[in-house]
């Protein structure tokens, strides 16, 4: 078995059947590849789903369990996996057609660590074939480090396959949260990782769709999300302080990078704050919690040329100033106040 996808699947019945579809329409034969769907508590149809495709699949398998957010989905799928490199991709995502077979053979026929290629924001399941799957790229592989350095790398781990042998050997698991899993996950990875490279081809779509984790807005999820965020910011800080204590010139553009990912995660953080119906004293607690972790005022954000606007660099201003920031929360309410009384 060459490549294991493992789908953590929660109240997924609107685009499981998408989902798994893109991974049947590939040009890879059905014993190279298994798809193992994590139904991580569903109370929907998810489960009716999966096993009515199951009758007509054989390299489709389910695996039932209590409901204990992403992270514990994918360990259960990670752990039952019997391929060579492993992809995890969300319920709600799916893949080009006839792609897969050709990013699988060169990170096989390169024996990589890591293999990463790239992805499309889509607002339906309409966008099915890849741009340029045919081309016959270059292949550079360096050390993760090197690639974290050179690149502002993406955290989520739908951009990547790892080779199961590789991710084992690191003993990193996904940890007991539901949201924020890849911030930490996928550096830890590269940090470790000797065989990296970066295909152009296009083939994972990213589904914008109203039920997403990122975009959902109420309060319990906000107070959640804001959690977990912290506990990412405190792992990104812990992995920071193993490589600084390493003391090699040969880090410094890796670690660079990292803190810049840091810093996002600080600023995502007071901006959910600001428009959230949290009162300001537990903004101040977060950034009490920031300051403990070296993690504000922000020193690195928005540096990078990938976040480094006009606009990132006025709020980053702002939000590094204490009174600033008090002044801009309380304007903000106020403005969210005034506009609901007027309507």
């Amino acid at each position: 078995m060459d490549l294991s996808i493992i789908i953590p699947a929660y109240n997924s019945e609107a685009y499981i059947e998408n989902c798994i579809g893109s991974l049947l329409n590939q040009n890879l034969s059905r014993e190279r590849y298994e798809i193992l769907v994590v139904n991580d508590g569903s109370t929907d149809s998810t489960q009716a789903k999966v096993e009515e495709m199951m009758k007509h699949f054989g390299n489709i398998h389910l695996i039932n369990q209590m409901n204990t957010g992403l992270g514990g989905a994918r360990n259960a799928g990670f752990d039952n996996s019997k391929g060579r490199y492993i992809y995890f991709l969300d319920a709600d995502d799916y893949v080009a057609k006839d792609t897969l077979k050709k990013v699988l053979d060169i990170a096989i026929a390169n024996d990589l660590d890591i293999l990463g290629f790239k992805s499309k924001m889509v607002l339906d399941g309409s966008l099915k074939f890849s741009d340029n799957i045919e081309m016959e790229p270059s292949i550079t592989i360096i050390s993760g480090r090197e690639y974290i350095g050179a690149n502002n790398y993406k955290p989520e781990v739908w951009w990547y396959f790892t080779n199961k042998k590789f991710f084992q050997s690191t003993k990193v698991r996904h940890y007991d949260r539901k949201y924020v899993q890849d911030s930490y996950i996928t550096p830890s990875l590269f940090t470790k990782a000797n065989r990296v490279a970066h295909l152009p081809y296009d083939v994972h779509r990213y589904l914008l769709s109203p039920n997403s984790i990122t975009r959902k807005r109420s309060e319990d999820h906000l107070t959640v999300h804001l959690k977990d965020l912290d506990y990412a910011i405190k792992k990104l800080n812990d992995l920071i302080k193993s490589i600084e204590r390493e003391e090699d010139p040969k880090n410094e553009n890796c670690l660079y990078t990292l803190n810049v990912k840091k810093d996002h995660y600080v600023f995502v953080s007071i901006i959910r704050y600001i428009r959230s119906n949290l009162p300001y004293s537990r903004l101040k607690d977060a950034l009490i919690a920031f300051n403990n972790k070296e993690s504000y005022p922000m020193r690195y954000f928005p540096k990078t040329p990938s976040y480094s606007n006009l606009v990132n660099k006025i709020l980053v201003f702002i939000f590094n100033s204490r009174p600033l920031l008090y002044l801009s929360f309380g304007s903000y309410r106020f403005a969210k106040i005034f506009k609901g009384k007027l309507g």
